[in-house]
């Protein structure tokens, strides 16, 4: 039988399930902070924010906090990625996550 999920995976599986809300994204930004993960907190937090927001200096300013952050942790961020044949996840960030994957084997064999 599958072993039990973890809180961490539960969460992650939320957002997963609904792309959408943001509801999922910043209570697992929640689980993050009180986990020892600020940074990662942090910037799901700062990317929802600027997300909500018109273009603007204030969404700027979001953005600029949020792009340093990832310019720090992204490479570790990306490093806790599932390895998964087929395919290869994207750099960009939309949300406090990984925005796109690139599908680099036909496609039956990628949803397989």
């Amino acid at each position: 039988s599958e072993a039990p999920m973890t809180e961490r995976e539960a969460l992650l599986r939320a957002v997963c399930e609904n792309p959408d809300d943001d509801t999922p994204r910043l209570v697992y930004a929640d689980w993050l902070q009180e986990n020892g993960e600020a940074d990662r907190a942090e910037f799901i937090r700062l990317q929802v924010e600027a997300a909500r927001l018109p273009e603007s200096p204030a969404r700027t300013k979001l953005a600029k906090r949020a792009d340093r952050l990832s310019r720090l942790h992204g490479p570790r961020w990306s490093f806790e990625l599932p390895e998964e044949d087929g395919f290869l996840w994207g750099h960009g960030y939309a949300r406090g996550f990984v925005e796109r994957i690139s599908d680099v084997v036909d496609g039956p064999r990628f949803v397989r």
